[in-house]
């Protein structure tokens, strides 16, 4: 059986995993539920950079579309939430957390992402933390592009509307 045919068997038999869009595909994969390429394209690229880097992913397979929806596809790892975890486990992930976030800013990626907890997995015999969504990733070059751009619409509305300036 193709990938394609055994994702279309996962979504038609309503097998997810954590969230409603992202579906078990066999025992090895995940296929992440996207209604537009590009935002399945974002997650693979972004999840391909990281492997490059060294920081601890679902290896990714590719983006596949079945039917109407594209879908990203990548190994599917059997760990624990981080915020399930507890003493020693707890202050391992926390550090390899931290570690993958500092490569990737080093490397030009901004992780934004305020839900960490429910972002990476932890696999308590292997004592591993892998990331496993990439959604809010970008490069810092656009983070900072929307910055700027942030602040020049709040200086310009305060232009606009010198009340404002006053208050």
């Amino acid at each position: 059986m193709t990938l394609e045919e055994q994702i279309r068997e996962a979504v038609a038999e309503g097998k997810t995993v954590g969230k409603p869009h992202i579906f078990r595909v066999g025992s090895k994969y995940v296929a992440k539920q996207f209604h537009e390429p590009f935002l399945a394209s974002h997650d693979l690229r972004y999840a391909n950079a990281a492997v490059r880097l060294g920081v601890r992913v679902p290896e990714p397979l590719g983006v596949y579309q079945v039917g109407k929806f594209h879908y990203f596809v990548m190994d599917f790892i059997d760990g624990v939430y981080r915020d399930d975890l507890s003493g020693e486990d707890w202050v391992n992930a926390f550090n390899q957390l931290e570690e993958a976030i500092f490569k990737l800013l080093r490397a030009g990626i901004d992780p934004n992402d305020s839900e960490w907890s429910q972002n990476s997995l932890y696999i308590v015999s292997e004592g591993q933390l892998y990331l496993i969504d990439y959604g809010h990733w970008q490069s810092a070059e656009h983070w900072a592009w929307n910055l700027w751009a942030n602040y020049f619409r709040s200086v310009r509305s305060h232009m606009a509307n010198p009340e404002m300036i006053e208050n």
